[in-house]
C-alpha cells in the first residue's frame, strides 16, 4: 500500500491541494513523503525476506540466513538514519 502511494503521490498531493481547506489536518508536507520513502526504503528487506521464507518450502536454515540478514539492516537502518531523530527512535 505504501509503495502504491508513492507511485502516486502526484496525484495524491494534487488531490490534498485541491482540497486543502477540508483535509488540512491530513496534509502530507514535503517532510512527510520524504519519512514515507525512509519508511519503504526500510521495510523493503522485510517484505523481501517474508517472500522468500513464505510458504511450507521454507527451511529453518533460511529462515535463519534471512533473520541474521535482518539483524544487519537493523544495525545499518540505525547508523544510516542517526541524524533523523523521529526515524531512529521508531526502528
Amino acid at each position: 500500500m505504501l509503495r502504491v502511494a508513492i507511485k502516486k503521490e502526484s496525484a495524491i498531493d494534487s488531490y490534498l491541494k485541491l482540497w486543502y481547506q477540508d483535509l488540512q489536518h491530513d496534509f502530507l508536507s514535503p517532510q512527510d513523503w520524504e519519512t514515507l520513502h525512509l519508511i519503504l526504503s526500510f521495510l523493503k528487506p522485510f517484505f523481501h525476506v517474508t517472500k522468500a521464507t513464505k510458504g511450507d518450502l521454507a527451511t529453518i536454515d533460511q529462515v535463519l540466513f534471512n533473520m541474521d540478514i535482518l539483524i544487519q539492516h537493523f544495525k545499518k537502518s540505525l547508523s544510516t538514519f542517526s541524524s533523523n531523530s523521529f526515524f531512529s527512535s521508531q526502528i
